[in-house]
């Protein structure tokens, strides 16, 4: 199983995480899911169903945290729109 991951800032200190499934056909509902997730006042929050549940950091905010530590992630837009253009090239 193949899964991506991208980011993308979405405000301040607010980004949403997008998950690819490559072994998902295109069109298949649960070969792309976004995450949304808040590193505001110092807490994290994603809005998964297991950071919901467990109250831990999950993978999402793991790969985020990882991408902000290296200090410009895997991705870089240069022009408005790359992003979502990007998502539904994959969806």
């Amino acid at each position: 199983m193949t899964k991506s991951y991208i980011y993308q800032v979405i405000g301040r200190d607010t980004y949403k995480v997008s998950r690819i499934d490559e072994s998902k056909p295109k069109g298949h509902k649960e070969r792309y899911k976004e995450y949304f997730i808040n590193l505001k006042n110092g807490d994290s929050m994603c809005s998964c169903k297991g950071f919901y549940y467990k109250k831990k950091a999950c993978k999402h905010l793991l790969f985020l945290m990882e991408q902000l530590r290296d200090k410009g992630g895997i991705l870089q837009h240069e022009k408005e729109g790359d992003y979502d253009r990007l998502i539904e090239s994959l969806k």
